[in-house]
């Protein structure tokens, strides 16, 4: 092997050792600019999805404080637990019937619960509007003769009626007496259905952007298990 031979063979290896180097290099600084760029995409996406939870926790909130405000008006009206008082003592008389139905009717078509209805201290449905072949659920008698010893408006929490077997949360506003009414009961109670597939659960499963796969879902834990309380966006 002449030494021109030996000198274009050593050239050949210095390029093949620069060229192993450069895509080295390039496959480096790949891998550095692909981990810088997914935790930076991470970081977007979590500081992304923190701000969409906070945003929809404010709203359900203003929602539920809304609710509760609605039943407020009730339970703080003096005029209205006074003509609930009557209405249960004499419910053959009506005027009062009419005053109550028209009271009852009209939170109904304009705050857009489901159903209005009227209980007195021991849990029993005296009036309600739309009316109904079913009694009202165990569930909301058990909640309204607690809201009525606690004196505070209450949000019943989801429950299902065991009569249509469908899930409603409720608003339980306590009526009280200025003296005590028939069988010495101290007050009454309004409930305020609501269903949740009108407004609520349309509500949450709106996400503020484009997105093909986010969802937003409340739970609540039981024991060991977790109850998803709104429709899954993908299963149901």
């Amino acid at each position: 092997m002449t030494s021109v031979d030996i000198r274009e063979k050593h050239a050949s290896w210095i390029v093949f050792a620069l060229f192993l180097v450069l895509a080295g290099g390039i496959i480096v600084a790949a891998k550095v600019y692909y981990d810088h760029h997914a935790l930076h995409y991470r970081e977007e996406v979590a500081f992304s999805l923190s701000a969409i939870a906070d945003l929809k926790a404010g709203e359900l909130l203003q929602w539920r404080t809304e609710r509760l405000g609605d039943g407020s008006l009730f339970s703080g009206n003096a005029n209205f637990c006074n003509l609930v008082q009557r209405f249960l003592f004499d419910p053959r008389n009506e005027e009062n019937r009419e005053r109550i139905r028209i009271w009852l009717l009209r939170t109904w078509s304009a705050y857009g619960y489901d159903r209005v209805f009227l209980l007195d201290a021991e849990g029993n449905e005296r009036f309600s509007i739309p009316a109904s072949l079913y009694p009202g659920s165990r569930i909301v008698a058990e909640g309204a003769r607690e809201a009525l010893h606690s004196g505070k408006v209450t949000f019943q929490d989801f429950y299902r009626d065991e009569h249509d077997r469908r899930i409603y949360p409720t608003v339980l506003a306590p009526l009280p007496f200025r003296e005590p009414g028939p069988g010495g009961a101290s007050g009454a109670v309004l409930a305020l259905r609501i269903d949740p597939e009108q407004y609520l659960y349309p509500f949450i499963s709106r996400w503020p952007v484009p997105s093909a796969t986010g969802e937003t879902l409340i739970v609540r834990r039981e024991a060991d298990s977790l109850v998803f309380l709104n429709e899954l966006r993908f299963q149901s």
